[in-house]
């Protein structure tokens, strides 16, 4: 029988190696960390979006989404506009600045997931996103 357990472990091990090494390798070339890359993703995908629809797609709270749009704002690569069907919330859109280093940023991203799922057989890595897809709708927030 599987150790559940130690799956479980060997999961959040390795996504803490590949976030730090992810995240090393894109600052050491000149690009924006993971977070900030992953948020301004989110950005990038959604448009003109509510911090509440960021926090809803990161998995975190407003709050931490919040203190991430305040870190986007102040270097340039965001900025917060006044929602006009709501005035007690604001919208959030890429700068030019946040655009270009999106796109260079997730240029170097792409490169550094190939080089490390390159040693890893394509059913396997077609295995185990079906597997953590399953694995996240089970545990979904709110289901």
């Amino acid at each position: 029988m599987v150790n559940l357990r130690n799956v479980f472990d060997e999961l959040v091990r390795t996504k803490a190696l590949l976030w730090s090494k992810f995240d090393r390798e894109l600052v050491r070339a000149g690009a924006v960390g993971l977070g900030p890359l992953s948020m301004m993703g989110t950005i990038g995908a959604l448009g003109r979006c509510r911090v509440q629809d960021l926090a809803i797609d990161a998995v975190i709270t407003a709050g931490g989404a919040s203190q991430a749009i305040d870190r986007l704002v102040k270097s340039g690569h965001c900025r917060r506009l006044n929602n006009p069907e709501d005035r007690r919330s604001s919208l959030v859109e890429l700068t030019e600045e946040g655009r270009s280093a999106l796109a260079e940023g997730s240029a170097l991203y792409e490169s550094l997931l190939a080089d490390v799922f390159v040693e890893v057989p394509e059913h396997r890595v077609k295995a185990m996103a079906e597997t953590l897809s399953a694995l996240r709708v089970a545990i979904a927030p709110g289901d």
